[in-house]
């Protein structure tokens, strides 16, 4: 089975001796959204990454389980939610960033 039709993608990404769990090139994209430093909603996202709220919502709810990204807490219980990158999540984009500049 290739990648692109694995569920969680292209593997793990590996960061200081831990391992994240795979993420699709989708999720990555919305991290690094996210991580243009203001956050957003699920429907902003979608619009931004071109695709469904659906999708978006489906994307965000695995983010959340695996501790890229929390609801924003100075947005409190409005809805609709807005999305943030937690220290993880930061700590992803940056394994990212690293990788694309070695590859340059």
């Amino acid at each position: 089975m290739d990648d692109r039709h694995r569920p969680e993608g292209n593997g793990p990404a590996k960061n200081h001796g831990g391992t994240y769990p795979s993420l699709s090139p989708s999720r990555w994209r919305a991290l690094q959204i996210l991580g243009e430093g203001h956050p957003m909603s699920a429907a902003e996202l979608a619009v931004r990454m071109d695709i469904t709220e659906q999708a978006v919502s489906k994307h965000l709810d695995h983010l959340y389980r695996h501790g890229f990204v929390i609801p924003d807490p100075s947005w409190g219980l409005r809805r609709p939610r807005r999305w943030t990158l937690t220290t993880n999540g930061r700590k992803a984009m940056s394994l990212l960033k690293d990788g694309r500049e070695r590859k340059a």
